[in-house]
């Protein structure tokens, strides 16, 4: 590249089988991220199992499409990765639908941070869920995270609960 010429191009692709490595990967980088940047403790065990379920997951349900992944490459390297999984909730007034789709596991790698790559990935999440004719979408956005998502339409939804069970 000289001084004068463009980077090569960000080029978006659905994942396959043989990413899931990587997409594993990412997702165990982004939880250890957002527990560093809540200064919360990371169990190097525990996010090593957590790579490992989700790349479990990810083997099964890419086969069968309950899950769908995507990648942003430049030159053959993986830059970022993000993913959706297909569920079945209740009808609620804005969508009679019961398919939701849940947005996850999006990461982008620190070099390439702040170039659009996050934003490619959560286009082609909505842009897919739309040819599926799925209306809702969800989340769980970390603080760093919610611009991104504002920007491409998401709101915050109030009285959101969760429990884990033992």
């Amino acid at each position: 590249m000289t001084l004068n010429s463009k980077p090569p191009p960000y080029i978006l692709r659905e994942a396959t089988a043989a990413d899931i490595p990587t997409l594993a990967r990412h997702h165990r980088r982004m939880f250890e991220e957002i527990r560093h940047a809540g200064h919360e403790p990371v169990d190097p065990a525990r996010m090593a199992a957590v790579e490992k379920a989700y790349a479990d997951k990810l083997d099964r349900e890419l086969k069968t499409g309950t899950c769908s992944a995507w990648v942003v490459e430049r030159e053959g390297i993986i830059a970022a990765s993000g993913g959706m999984s297909r569920l079945q909730n209740v009808p609620v007034p804005e969508d009679l639908g019961c398919t939701v789709a849940l947005l996850h596991s999006v990461y982008t790698e620190p070099g390439h941070r702040r170039r659009g790559c996050a934003g490619i990935i959560v286009r082609a999440v909505l842009l897919h869920c739309q040819h599926e004719e799925i209306h809702r979408v969800q989340l769980v956005a970390s603080d760093a995270g919610l611009p991104l998502y504002a920007a491409n339409g998401f709101s915050l939804i109030p009285n959101m609960m969760r429990r884990f069970l033992p």
